[in-house]
């Protein structure tokens, strides 16, 4: 048995049409299902209006469908800024409003989901395109709702975050909701549709002031002329006293004239006395229209000052919207990026250090090299000095040898002489023989100290040579000392730009780890099972955690759930059993992944023994011999 019931539809009656909800129909009252009265009325007829969703009805309601399981309701409820447009119109006030209706949209809610099998849920606009299955809402109008009541019924909407989380609960529960027909471009049209008319109205109500104005100016005029013509009568008035008394025989005619003056004079001052009465009237109607033309104005300038802020608050949140989620793409598309670039830069630095060793290495071996060449040079220059020096006193020695034997023969070629003159050439040839080997022996000898002096010179130029490669050396030295210190400084950048885009991503993921957890209901299903997962494991110690990371204990968050939401973001270990930064180092693909490192090593890892910390190398323990 299904029993409809409709909510807040006496709102949307259109009185000026004289329409009805039904027309003479009946409808169930709340104490006749308590009463348990509704199986005998028929099907058609079996259905009850509340203005309000309060929660005596919900009471009533979830105890007729707890008494049988076979009953069935249908809740058609109002679309809210029909409704807050309508409620604003009769004066109430906006925020009790909305908060009336997101507490209806909660009670409902609450009685779906307590009776979900037996409750199904409609939303209604009254005129919609899907109020034909509801025959008692296409009866409804929304023509008594102003636009600028709609407009700000709209905003409310917009503005207050509760009820748009109940509405789109409802809409999404909901077997049919029909849209909103008239959006806020179209009321902002219409009112000022509606404000160009008031102003037309006041142009032509300004038009007819400054006609009223001009035919005052115009009796003002004719006034003036009466009086001077007042006066012309009197001064003639005084020329006929004059002529009385000055001529008795024309009293007769003159006191006719007299007559019909003062007749005229009564009339004018009548007609003056009317036209002052007129111009007071006037004066006074002029008044009541300035005032009635300023309270327009006013009201106009109020209206147009509400119209002004509401779009102002509608472009903010159209924008404030679109910048979320343009943001939102960006940081995506920085993440990829930065992703991509600390991989990249990751590279580039193992390049360069590799890079930085071979040439650390080979300016090492470089100067190790030009070291020994110096020692050698030395060595060799030493040994040829020596052997310079060890030349040079053989010669001496020669010299004086020869000296002395040359003294010897010219002793003994004087000697021969004296006492043999026959032997004196022989001596002679003798000595000039001997002389002669002395000659070329001197010969040989200058020789040789002239190739020791050519040697020694080539040694000099080695010598000039091999300082010369060694300031060489040095200048290569130093200007790889100078390049070693620049890629020093290029590479404390690039750390100086990984820890800063480390930090934001922390800070990034920290906030999405936090907003997925809030808002996302995978997120906070799967919670539960992952704490207990990680508690059973045996990898995450919680007085260790809190030890290592003192600001878990001010934090007011459980140390498990902190390490899931915000701890493998920001790089923390659960205990000293697993690393979480060597485990995302060592297998790229759980990084790729996103997902928690030591969740994959419960569920995936150890399977595929995987390593959860680095291995230590041990040596191998020293032999007793």
């Amino acid at each position: 048995m299904s029993l409809a019931v409709y909510i807040g539809t006496e709102k949307f009656l259109d009185n000026r049409e004289n329409s009805s909800a039904g027309g003479n129909k009946s409808f169930i009252s709340l104490n006749d299902l308590l009463e348990d009265n509704v199986e005998s009325i028929d099907e058609e007829s079996r259905q009850l209006l509340l203005s309000d969703f309060t929660e005596e009805d919900l009471s009533g309601l979830e105890g007729w469908l707890n008494a049988n399981d076979k009953h069935e309701c249908i809740l058609i409820w109002p679309h809210p800024i029909a409704w807050l447009a309508v409620c604003l119109q009769e004066g109430k006030y906006p925020k009790e409003l909305s908060k009336q209706w997101s507490h209806q949209a909660a009670l409902i809610q609450k009685l779906y989901k307590r009776k979900r099998r037996q409750v199904t849920l409609e939303g209604y606009v009254p005129k919609a395109a899907t109020a034909a299955a509801l025959p008692l809402v296409a009866q409804l109008s929304l023509n008594g709702a102003a636009p600028i009541y709609r407009l700000m019924a709209h905003q409310l909407t917009q503005e207050d975050s509760l009820l748009q989380q109940a509405y789109s609960y409802l809409k999404a529960s909901s077997a049919h909701v029909a849209t909103w027909q008239q959006p806020a471009v179209e009321a902002v049209e219409q009112s000022l549709h509606y404000l160009a008319q008031e102003h037309q109205q006041r142009d032509t109500k300004h038009s007819e002031l400054n006609q009223a104005q001009q035919e005052n100016a115009k009796l003002t005029e004719q006034l003036t002329k009466l009086q001077q013509q007042h006066k012309e009568v009197q001064a003639n008035n005084e020329a006929h006293q004059k002529q009385l008394k000055e001529t008795t025989e024309r009293l007769s005619e003159k006191s006719a004239q007299l007559l019909e003056t003062e007749k005229t004079k009564d009339t004018l001052s009548e007609q003056l006395t009317q036209a002052q009465e007129a111009s007071a009237k006037q004066s006074s109607e002029h008044a009541k229209l300035q005032d009635h033309t300023h309270s327009i104005e006013q009201e106009n300038a109020a209206l147009l000052e509400q119209l002004m802020t509401v779009q102002e608050a509608l472009e903010e949140n159209i924008l404030a919207n679109q910048a979320h989620q343009t943001d939102l793409e960006e940081k995506e598309v920085k993440l990829n990026w930065l992703r991509k670039k600390t991989k990249s830069q990751e590279a580039k630095l193992e390049e360069r250090k590799t890079a930085l060793s071979q040439l650390k290495d080979e300016h090492k071996s470089a100067i190790a090299a030009l070291e020994k060449a110096l020692a050698e040079q030395k060595k060799e220059t030493q040994a040829q000095q020596a052997a310079y020096q060890t030349l040079s006193k053989q010669a001496e020695q020669k010299e004086q040898a020869l000296t002395k034997a040359h003294k010897e023969a010219v002793k003994q070629a004087e000697q021969k002489e004296r006492a043999l003159t026959k032997a004196h050439q022989e001596a002679v040839n003798k000595a000039a023989s001997a002389q002669h080997k002395a000659q070329h022996q001197q010969e040989q000898l200058l020789q040789e100290q002239a190739l020791v002096v050519a040697q020694l010179h080539e040694a000099q130029e080695q010598l000039v040579k091999n300082t010369e490669n060694a300031h060489h050396f040095k200048k290569q030295a130093d200007s790889r000392q100078k390049t070693i210190n620049v890629l020093k400084q290029e590479q404390q950048l690039m750390k100086h730009q990984c820890e800063s885009i480390t930090q934001w991503l922390r800070v990034s993921g920290h906030r999405n780890a936090a907003a997925a957890y809030r808002y996302s209901r995978p997120f906070k299903r799967a919670l539960p099972k992952q704490l207990a997962m990680i508690k059973e494991s045996g990898f995450f110690d919680a007085q260790w955690y809190c030890e290592q990371y003192p600001d878990v204990k001010t934090a007011g968050i459980e140390p498990a759930e902190h390490y899931l939401k915000f701890g493998a973001i920001e790089g923390r270990n659960p205990s000293d059993k697993f690393d979480t930064y060597f485990y995302l180092c060592e297998y790229p693909d759980v990084a790729i992944s996103g997902q928690n490192p030591l969740l994959h090593y419960l569920r995936y890892g150890q399977h595929e023994e995987r390593f959860p910390t680095q291995p230590r190398q041990q040596l191998p323990a020293p032999v007793q011999h």
